[in-house]
């Protein structure tokens, strides 16, 4: 969210119109509170795929971590990096993934990764951007994604194909995929309208 004068006016000119005003903290802190322990943040490497507002980077500096976030929009990384976060400008991070050269200790995303935008010549092309995007992860990292896997019309008749990739590359990689309920939806703010609703959870507690 945003906290002050300063910040309101830096993100005045934000691209995406519903960061220009003050976000609801509440289901990053559900999410903290839920999946994660001092220890997935004390002294680790974390980074946030789109961070919107910085709230769940805000959180994670609180409990210790050194802190990344990569973003399309200038108006976002300048907010984190005047909260003292690591940012990098990446006009689209699934094409053109900023931290080849770092390994982190945990990955977060809450909504910005979307990888049906990633296909250019099939369904490949997506497991070669998760492999791009695990490459950064450490062997025993922590990772929490709800990605926003919407599809084009053109991309419908593919859809099942490629859902099932991506499934058998997570399971993979120690990835556990859940389904949440409505209320969870609600109460994670992944209340997204996509056809499928997921949450990729690896080395963190899972749903009760």
């Amino acid at each position: 969210m945003l906290y002050n004068k300063q910040e309101i006016s830096l993100m005045a000119d934000a691209i995406q119109p519903n960061m220009r005003n003050k976000t609801n903290i509440l289901p990053f802190q559900h999410i903290v509170q839920d999946f994660f322990t001092a220890d997935h943040f004390q002294g680790k490497h974390v980074v946030d795929l789109g961070p919107g507002q910085c709230d769940f980077l805000d959180i994670a500096k609180r409990c210790g971590a050194i802190t990344y976030g990569v973003d399309f929009d200038p108006c976002v990384t300048q907010l984190g990096k005047l909260r003292g976060h690591n940012m990098a400008d990446a006009q689209n991070f699934q094409e053109s993934w900023p931290y080849e050269q770092n390994m982190f200790d945990g990955i977060f995303c809450r909504g910005s990764l979307n990888y049906f935008t990633t296909i250019k010549d099939g369904p490949q092309d997506a497991i070669a951007f998760l492999t791009r995007l695990f490459s950064s992860l450490k062997p025993g990292g922590w990772l929490w994604i709800a990605p926003w896997a919407k599809y084009s019309e053109e991309q419908e008749a593919i859809a099942p194909e490629i859902f099932n990739l991506v499934h058998i590359f997570l399971k993979k990689h120690g990835v556990t995929v859940a389904v949440p309920s409505r209320g969870a939806v609600a109460h994670y703010g992944v209340s997204y309208l996509i056809p499928r609703i997921e949450i990729w959870i690896r080395h963190l507690r899972n749903f009760a």
